[in-house]
């Protein structure tokens, strides 16, 4: 009754609300196809170079540090392809 007597319409008030949580699909695609592009570096590395020592000692620990490292350039910038873009 309120609303009538001030002029509002209902569809004002119901149409202010949004949706705040989103799956973030596109970041966790990011992030695991950047731990996977780290860990198939050192596999194909080893493949192809498997003369060096040190890397077939390692193998193990360089997949690991190599995964971190491409998944956290991989986190950087999942943040930036799922920034939400400013309306003009």
């Amino acid at each position: 009754m309120a609303l009538i007597e001030k002029g509002a319409d209902v569809s004002d008030i119901y149409s202010k609300q949004e949706v705040t949580f989103r799956f973030p699909w596109l970041k966790f695609g990011i992030i695991f196809t950047g731990i996977g592009i780290g860990v198939s570096l050192v596999v194909l590395l080893h493949i192809m170079m498997p003369h060096i020592e040190l890397l077939q000692d390692g193998l193990i620990v360089f997949m690991i540090i190599f995964g971190v490292l491409f998944g956290g350039i991989a986190m950087i910038i999942a943040h930036f392809a799922d920034k939400p873009r400013k309306k003009e």
